[in-house]
């Protein structure tokens, strides 16, 4: 066993040498392994094992794993703690009398692991507070207590050897992180790490910075005025009481930075003596610490308010006394009416702030887990609707794949007719919203037209009746004004005037007119737009014809002769097809008979299509297309002649004599011995009557 421990323990040094931090599984897993082993064998080999792991610098190793994040490592937590353990007892073997030549550890290594356990610490508490937030965790609060506790008794088993641990705990920066907390629980452990620190080494606050203290100080107030826990009260107290009996010169520190802190201690005590509000069992402890903390601030107290003169006093009269007397109970009753005020409000305060921040961080958590939920409940749509999207088209493959053909095409034509109207609809009411600003403006335009014109035409008609009465004054100048018949006059005027506005219409036409006006119109539109379209699908259709005509001509005048003679006999097929189906009896005797032309003046469908759609109404009669019956005869005749030549190997040339010996796969398609298939096809459509050129079909 120590063979290969001694192996394990050398690619440790390796890896060791050439690493500072690492978060390889294997070394935790080794260094679990060795802790285990270490815990079975019996002294004598224990010994010897931890002489080896502390000469090949496994300490180094270990420290450097415990600053890695153990939730992310098969095993937890737990294999952290087996790591401190197994680093406690390398360290202690180091400075233990039953070695030969005990080695005193170096500063280097004592203020490295103090840091990597401090870190550890720092990452379980960071654990604990986020497992108050959330539910969804393996990892319970009570075993990270369990946790924090096991390592911290291991811290305490380095100071017992190694005394300087306790001043760099306290010095580290660490060690304020953990120090500050809101949890009573982790608060009151690590009250009691800091009260064991001091009792090992009584100088550290000589060596401790004042700011450091004052932070110190202020946390334990601070959980001393707000906490309502007994427990965390006692640890409070007891720091406190360690604190004052190790430097004195903290009692200035918090008489003068805590003015509340006696009233505070004397809440405390009426809260423990009242016989309503306490429990059965009052902490007796507790009682005293709090008593002996309010007597040595008192005497503090007393002995600065002494005075530095010793003058004589001399006698007053008694009512001077009386009167100062009473003004000094009436300060001190104020003063204690105004601190205890100071510090309701400043407790309230506190309260409201914590109750505030809390009511705050709830909101933010439930914001942040309502997004969550929302974020997660998306993509799980998204991803449904992708996967039914993907499905929906896996099923159309699968469909249409077992679809006819045309029946496909035709869905696909109805589908693609269908978005390009939907495309054109859209497009058309994008342009009738364009322009419904422009007929809106024209509309008011042309209402601002008739009001001004009707204003005007109201100024021309008073300016014309002005200037007839001002002509017939005019014209009797020496005639007296009650001669002139006015209303004759008026009515002469507004008579005028009257047939001027109604030659002068001030409406152009009414709504009867518009709308008979309106519907002409767009009759006349739609003829104009049906005209053009007719007239683009006849060029359409003349162009096509055209192109058609020239590619049947091109085939029917290109098409090489079967035999090569130059009789009729040695047209081509497609040039005798057309002229068996073009000519007719009641044209045969006729002299003007034109049959060369009519293949020409097709206007249905081109030669091409006829001749594609004889061919598969030839097949639909036969039954089966021709490269199947092609295919089965070759591999027929293939198998004849194959068994034919295996005849003639084994009995010989001279006994074998058979047709199929001498068979080969081109007199499937040699027309000149009269025994190809392609013979048989001609001959099976003379049969069925079809009097078209023989394609390539079957026989039944």
């Amino acid at each position: 066993m120590s063979k290969s421990w001694l192996e394990d323990i050398s690619l440790l040094e390796d890896r060791l040498y050439n690493l500072h931090f690492t978060d390889d599984l294997s070394v935790v897993s080794a260094l679990t392994k060795l802790q285990n082993s270490i815990s079975r064998v019996d002294s004598q080999e224990k010994l010897a094992l931890q002489c080896r792991l502390f000469q090949f610098n496994v300490p180094q190793l270990i420290c450097a794993s415990l600053k890695q994040d153990f939730s992310r490592i098969p095993g937890g937590w737990d294999q952290a703690v087996i790591m401190c353990g197994l680093l406690v007892s390398i360290l202690e073997f180091g400075t233990s009398r039953n070695q030969s030549k005990p080695v005193e550890l170096s500063d280097d290594l004592i203020t490295e692991t103090v840091n990597s356990i401090l870190i550890l610490l720092r990452r379980l508490q960071k654990r604990s507070l986020y497992l108050k937030r959330t539910t969804q965790s393996d990892l319970s609060s009570e075993e990270v207590y369990h946790f924090i506790d096991r390592i911290i008794n291991h811290l305490h088993q380095i100071m017992q050897f190694a005394p300087q641990t306790a001043l760099l705990v306290v010095d580290s920066p660490w060690f304020l992180q953990l120090f500050i907390v809101d949890d009573p629980q982790l608060m009151a452990v690590f009250i009691s790490l800091l009260v064991v620190c001091i009792q090992i080494q009584p100088n550290i606050l000589q060596q401790m910075e004042q700011s450091q203290k004052v932070s110190i100080l202020d946390e334990l107030v601070y959980h001393f005025a707000v906490l309502d826990s007994l427990e965390t009260v006692n640890h409070t107290l007891n720091c406190l009481l360690v604190f004052l009996g190790c430097e004195t010169q903290l009692r200035t520190t918090i008489l003068k930075r805590y003015r509340g802190i006696q009233l505070l201690v004397a809440r405390w005590i009426a809260q423990l003596c009242d016989s309503n509000k306490s429990s059965p069992a009052v902490d007796s402890q507790t009682k005293k610490m709090l008593l002996s903390l309010k007597s040595i601030l008192g005497e503090f107290r007393s002995s600065a308010e002494v005075p530095a003169s010793t003058e004589p006093v001399t006698e007053k009269p008694q009512e001077q006394l009386d009167e100062q007397q009473a003004a000094k109970i009436i300060q001190s009753h104020w003063r204690g009416h105004y601190v205890r005020r100071l510090l309701r409000n400043a407790n309230r305060a506190i309260s409201n702030f914590q109750r505030k921040y809390r009511e705050r961080q709830n909101e933010r958590d439930s914001y942040r887990r309502k997004q969550r939920i929302e974020q997660e409940l998306q993509q799980f749509v998204k991803t449904t609707r992708r996967r039914r999207w993907r499905e929906k088209l896996e099923m159309e493959l699968n469909l249409l794949s077992s679809l006819p053909a045309p029946l496909v095409d035709r869905e696909q034509s109805r589908q693609q007719t269908e978005a390009a109207v939907r495309i054109q609809a859209a497009y058309r009411g994008y342009q009738v919203r364009c322009k419904l600003g422009e007929q809106q403006t024209l509309a008011m335009r042309n209402k601002a037209a008739r009001i001004i014109q009707s204003w005007y035409r109201s100024h021309l008609s008073r300016r014309e009746c002005l200037q007839a009465i001002r002509l017939a004054i005019c014209a009797s100048p020496s005639a007296p004004r009650g001669q002139i018949d006015a209303k004759k006059l008026r009515e002469q005027t507004l008579e005028r005037h009257r047939g001027w506005t109604e030659t002068n219409p001030s409406v152009p036409m009414n709504r009867e007119k518009l709308e008979e006006l309106h519907r002409t119109t767009q009759l006349r539109l739609r003829a104009f737009y049906l005209s053009r379209m007719k007239a683009q699908q006849q060029a359409e259709t003349r162009r096509v014809n055209l192109a058609r005509m020239a590619m049947d001509a091109e085939l029917l005048l290109g098409e090489p002769t079967e035999y090569g003679k130059p009789d009729a006999e040695g047209q081509s097929r497609l040039a005798r097809a057309v002229a068996n189906r073009c000519r007719s009896p009641a044209d045969s005797n006729n002299k003007d008979n034109r049959f060369d032309v009519e293949p020409f003046r097709c206007r249905v469908q081109p030669i091409a299509k006829l001749a594609q759609d004889e061919h598969r109404q030839c097949l639909s009669r036969l039954g089966r297309p021709w490269w199947t019956v092609v295919m089965r005869e070759w591999n027929k005749k293939s198998v004849q002649w194959l068994l034919a030549n295996e005849a003639q190997s084994e009995m010989g040339a001279e006994t074998v004599q058979n047709e199929h010996i001498t068979w080969s796969p081109d007199d499937l398609f040699d027309t000149s011995k009269g025994t190809s298939v392609v013979d048989d096809y001609e001959r099976t459509f003379q049969a069925l009557g079809v009097d078209n050129e023989p394609i390539l079909g079957m026989t039944e």
